[in-house]
């Protein structure tokens, strides 16, 4: 993906969540893209960002932090910043 098309991706990415496209174009930075499905990203996240021993690692539900990621998007509804 070309910078052009990463940006577009970020600034209609905001605009599905809600955002006018003058507050998109104001934080369209801030959007991180990933390619791929929720489950991997927080899997890649967790693995890349914390040490977890290993008789740990089959309790963790990378579904469940997907899922609390995909319903707490940041959206300009949204009291947390």
């Amino acid at each position: 993906m070309t910078g052009d098309e990463t940006e577009a991706t970020q600034i209609f990415f905001l605009l599905d969540l809600g955002y006018s496209f003058e507050d998109a174009l104001d934080c369209y930075e801030e959007v991180s893209l990933f390619n791929g499905t929720a489950k991997d990203y927080a899997y890649d996240l967790i693995e890349e960002t914390t040490e977890i021993p290993e008789n740990f690692r089959y309790y963790i539900d990378y579904d469940a932090i997907a899922t609390t990621w995909r319903s707490t998007a940041r959206s300009p509804k949204s009291t947390t910043t």
